[in-house]
């Protein structure tokens, strides 16, 4: 993870859930990504954000992620250099899966395009106004707009759909296979290391959730721990786990 702000955020966050910790004084490192000093050891704390895996052949989530905010990005800019007014727009977006960067180049102005032939709200107490017709770029499903509240604050953003996919036991063992390649560097360094896998809504991610049977699963890997946090809560479950 290399966004060490979201990092320290996901820490303060698990520490808050896991009274054994309390009190004692955290460093950052890498890797892991941080260690705890005990009265006897050090224990380290792996964090992961989990993404869902991509179907075959297909972009990874984050990478979508990116071009889909690009093209609003510049179909923001391109609205409002035509004398359009600051909005708040909010584009919810079909399956993106195969978004390329050729395409998601060209939406700008097809966006700009669909919402500079509607008359725009002018204040917030006339509510939304939806764009969901056959004028669409078929990538997606609508176009929100609100006024903005001064005529100058304004937000332009690239919502997803309303599905999110269920997280199986699979998907987590496979998490947490990722970072045990890894362990022997954090044994070389603490007596122990916890791994913390992070269920973030808020992330680049596709949205998905952890299934209770997913979370109730058995679990192998050479972690003393290994959590599933999720951090707007916050709330941690600690799942069972078997070491070599």
């Amino acid at each position: 993870m290399p966004d060490k702000d979201r990092e320290r955020f996901y820490l303060t966050q698990f520490l808050s859930t896991c009274p054994e910790l309390e009190g004692l004084e955290h460093f950052e490192s890498d890797p892991p990504d941080f260690y705890l000093n005990a009265s006897d050891s050090t224990l380290g704390l792996e964090i992961t954000v989990f993404y869902l895996p991509p179907p075959l052949g297909a972009q990874p989530h984050q990478a979508i992620e990116s071009l889909q905010e690009n093209a609003v990005k510049q179909a923001r800019a391109q609205y409002r250099a035509s004398g359009g007014p600051a909005l708040y727009c909010t584009i919810t977006w079909r399956d993106a899966s195969r978004l390329s960067k050729a395409r998601a180049f060209g939406l700008a102005p097809e966006i700009a395009a669909c919402v500079a032939k509607v008359r725009p709200p002018r204040s917030l107490d006339e509510g939304y106004l939806v764009i969901e017709d056959e004028t669409l770029p078929p990538e997606i499903v609508s176009i929100r707009l609100l006024a903005s509240v001064d005529g100058e604050d304004e937000l332009w953003y690239g919502g997803t759909g309303g599905w999110v996919a269920p997280v199986g036991s699979d998907l987590i063992q496979a998490a947490i296979n990722a970072k045990a390649v890894r362990y022997s560097g954090y044994a070389a360094k603490h007596q122990r290391t916890w791994l913390v896998i992070v269920e973030d809504p808020f992330s680049k991610g596709a949205s998905s959730e952890a299934t209770r049977a997913a979370l109730s699963a058995l679990y192998s890997g050479p972690f003393e721990r290994v959590y599933w946090l999720w951090p707007h809560g916050p709330k941690a479950h600690r799942l069972a786990i078997k070491t070599p």
